[in-house]
C-alpha cells in the first residue's frame, strides 16, 4: 500500500513553496528599486549636465548664441512654436558639440517631432522613453514657472507626452524626489498635454488634475509621463 503525504511533510512542501514566492517577490521589489534608483540618478546627471554649462558658458545650452545653431540668448530654452524654435533640440547638439555626451545630437527639428538617439536621448532605463528639455512658464495649476525635464515616450510624428512609465514607478521617484503627489512641488506625473487617467486619480475630463490628486497605485497597468523641475 503506497503511503500518502503526512502532515508533516505537506507542512514542509508549503513552507518551501511560501519561501520560494516569497523570494521571487523580494528579489521584484529589489529589481524595481534598483530601477527608480537608476531613473533618479539618470535624471540627476542631465541636471548636472546642464548646471556645468550654464556654470562654463554663462549660457544654457540650446539657449546660447555661443555655438553654431544658436538660440537667442534670452535665458530659456525654448520648445517648437514658441520664441527661438527648436531650442529644446538644440539643447543636446550643444552638450555635445561642448564635449560633455557622447552621442552626436543633431540639433534638428521637425515641427515637434521627437526622435530618441538622433535630436533627444534615449532613457537608459525605460524602453521606448525619451528626454526633452524646454521652459515652461507655468500658471496651469500644478507647474511653477522654470525648465523642465520631460521623460515619455514620443507620440506618432509628435512629441513625447505617451506615458510609458509604470504608475508606482513614477509614484516612487516622485516619494523619493519630491512630495509624492502628481501634481504638485518640482517633480510632476503628468504632461501638460496628455489626458492620463490611468496615472493619477481625481481629474477633470480636460486632462487637467484636482488640489487632491494622487497617483493611482493600485492599477496594475498604468503608465506616467513626467516632469522634472531641475534648472532655472
Amino acid at each position: 500500500m503506497k503511503k500518502g503525504f503526512t502532515l508533516v511533510e505537506l507542512s514542509i512542501v508549503l513552507v518551501i513553496i511560501g519561501l520560494l514566492i516569497g523570494g521571487i517577490l523580494v528579489a521584484q521589489s529589489m529589481i524595481e528599486a534598483t530601477r527608480v534608483q537608476s531613473a533618479i540618478r539618470e535624471v540627476q546627471q542631465y541636471s548636472v549636465l546642464f548646471g556645468n554649462f550654464k556654470e562654463r558658458y554663462g549660457q544654457l545650452p540650446g539657449d546660447t548664441n555661443l555655438f553654431p545653431d544658436a538660440g537667442d540668448k534670452d535665458g530659456l530654452i525654448e520648445y517648437p512654436g514658441g520664441g527661438a524654435q527648436g531650442e529644446w533640440y538644440r539643447a543636446w547638439q550643444h552638450l555635445y558639440e561642448a564635449g560633455m555626451v557622447d552621442v552626436a545630437y543633431t540639433g534638428l527639428k521637425n515641427g515637434w517631432l521627437v526622435i530618441g538617439g538622433e535630436n533627444a536621448p534615449d532613457s537608459d532605463v525605460y524602453d521606448g522613453a525619451v528626454y526633452t528639455v524646454s521652459y515652461n512658464a507655468g500658471g496651469s495649476g500644478y507647474t511653477t514657472a522654470g525648465h523642465y525635464f520631460y521623460l515619455g515616450a514620443p507620440s506618432s510624428g509628435s512629441v513625447n507626452t505617451t506615458g510609458i512609465i509604470p504608475v508606482n514607478s513614477a509614484m516612487a521617484i516622485d516619494v523619493k524626489m519630491d512630495d509624492g503627489q502628481p501634481d504638485t512641488g518640482d517633480v510632476i506625473g503628468y504632461v501638460v498635454y496628455t489626458y492620463q487617467p490611468s496615472c493619477y486619480t481625481n481629474i477633470v475630463q480636460s486632462g487637467g488634475l484636482m488640489s487632491s490628486a494622487d497617483y493611482n497605485a493600485g492599477s496594475s497597468s498604468g503608465i506616467c509621463t513626467m516632469m522634472f523641475k531641475q534648472i532655472s
